[in-house]
C-alpha cells in the first residue's frame, strides 16, 4: 500500500468518513486522485464504507461491552456464533482475562439482560461473562455527547425522544446503508419501492440528526500491527470530568462512556502499535487526577467491527489440540 492510501485510511479511521474534496484539500492532491485510491482499496476488498447507527440518538439503553471466558475447545464455536448476531457490532479475540470481547447494542436493558442471561449464558462452552454497561456515552466514533457534562447532552436527549419518528422505511434505509453507505439512491429506491426524492429526504434527516454516521471498516490484515484495547478507569473524589472531556478528543479514542460494573469509565482505543498504547496509558492517563486504577484488555484479533464480518475463527487458530469432542 502506498503512502497516500495509508494516510487516507488513517484519516478516515481517526476522524470518521470525509468527503473526497475534504481529503483532497487535506493532502494537497486532486479529488480524482482521492477517489481513485479509495476505489482501488474498495475493489481489493480492503475497506468498506458503512453507516453506523448512533445508539445514543436511537435511545438505546442496552449498550455494553462484554468480556467472555470460554471453556477449552469452544472458542471456534462460540466466536463464530457471535459473529452472526445482528446486535453484536464488534467481536474480537482478546488476550489476558477474557478470551473474547464483544460490543452489544439493544434498545432496552431488558433486551440486554435476556441476551446475557438467557442466550449467552446458556451457550455450551461459555465459562463466564462480565458486562460493562454504558450509562452515559461521551464519545461515539467522531460524535461527542458532552453538552451537559457529565450528564447526557439535552440536544441528544431531545433527538432520542423523537426516535418514534423513525419508521420501518427509515430502518430499512439504515440497514442498507449499514452494509454500504455509498449505495446509490436509485438502488435504494428500487429495493424499497419508494421514490428517489423521498429516499433522499429521509437520508438527509437521518444524517442531519446523526441517527447514522458514515464510518470506515478496514480489513484486519491492514491492521496487523495495530493495538486495540478496552481501558477501564476507576475514579475518586479528586477526578475532574472536564479533564476527561479534553482527553476524549484524542484521535485514538473512538468510544468513551461512564459505566456501571467493575469500572466507572470505559475508553475503547486503537493505536498503531503497542508502544503508542503504553505511552498513552503511562503518560496521558497518568495526567488525570483522581484516577485510582487503570486496567487494559487487549484485542488480539478483531473479527467483526461496525457490523462487518471480516473473518471467522479457523479451527487451527482455535487450537486443534483443544477441540471439544462430545
Amino acid at each position: 500500500m502506498d503512502k497516500l492510501s495509508r494516510k487516507i485510511l488513517d484519516e478516515l479511521q481517526r476522524n470518521g468518513f470525509r468527503k473526497n474534496i475534504e481529503l483532497a484539500n487535506l493532502f494537497g492532491v486532486g479529488e480524482r486522485t482521492i477517489r481513485r485510491h479509495i476505489n482501488i482499496m474498495k475493489g481489493k476488498g480492503l475497506l468498506k464504507i458503512v453507516a453506523s447507527p448512533n445508539p445514543v440518538v436511537f435511545g438505546c439503553n442496552g449498550w455494553a461491552k462484554i468480556g467472555i471466558k470460554v471453556e477449552p475447545g469452544y472458542l471456534f464455536e462460540i466466536t463464530n456464533a457471535l459473529l452472526e448476531e445482528s446486535r453484536v457490532p464488534l467481536v474480537a479475540l482478546s488476550k489476558g482475562e477474557f478470551d473474547i470481547f464483544i460490543s452489544v447494542i439493544f434498545e432496552t436493558v431488558e433486551e440486554l439482560s435476556d441476551f446475557i442471561n438467557l442466550r449467552l449464558a446458556s451457550k455450551k462452552g461459555v465459562k463466564s461473562t462480565e458486562t460493562m454497561l454504558y450509562v452515559n456515552p461521551l464519545k461515539f466514533l467522531s460524535v461527542y455527547f458532552t453538552g451537559n457534562f457529565p450528564r447526557k447532552s439535552e440536544k441528544y436527549s431531545d433527538i432520542a425522544h423523537d426516535r418514534r419518528k423513525i419508521d420501518e422505511i427509515d430502518r430499512k434505509i439504515v440497514a442498507i446503508l449499514g452494509a454500504d453507505a455509498l449505495s446509490p439512491i436509485k438502488n435504494i429506491s428500487a429495493a424499497l419501492g419508494v421514490g428517489q426524492r423521498t429516499i433522499s429526504n429521509r437520508m438527509k434527516k437521518l444524517y442531519d440528526n446523526e441517527f447514522i454516521i458514515n464510518n470506515i471498516s478496514i480489513a484486519p490484515e491492514l491492521m496487523e500491527y495495530e493495538s486495540w484495547a478496552v481501558i477501564g478507569l476507576n475514579i475518586n473524589q479528586a477526578f475532574s470530568w472536564h479533564d476527561l472531556e479534553t482527553l476524549i478528543h484524542h484521535p485514538a479514542i473512538y468510544h468513551a462512556s461512564a459505566t456501571i460494573g467493575r469500572f466507572n469509565i470505559i475508553l475503547v482505543v486503537r493505536f498503531h502499535n503497542l508502544n503508542m498504547l503504553n505511552e498513552f496509558v503511562q503518560v496521558e492517563l497518568a495526567k488525570l487526577k483522581g484516577v485510582s486504577k487503570i486496567e487494559e484488555f487487549l484485542h488480539s484479533k478483531p473479527l467483526k467491527f461496525h457490523n462487518v464480518i471480516w473473518a471467522h475463527v479457523p479451527l487451527i487458530e482455535a487450537g486443534q489440540d483443544a477441540l471439544h469432542v462430545d
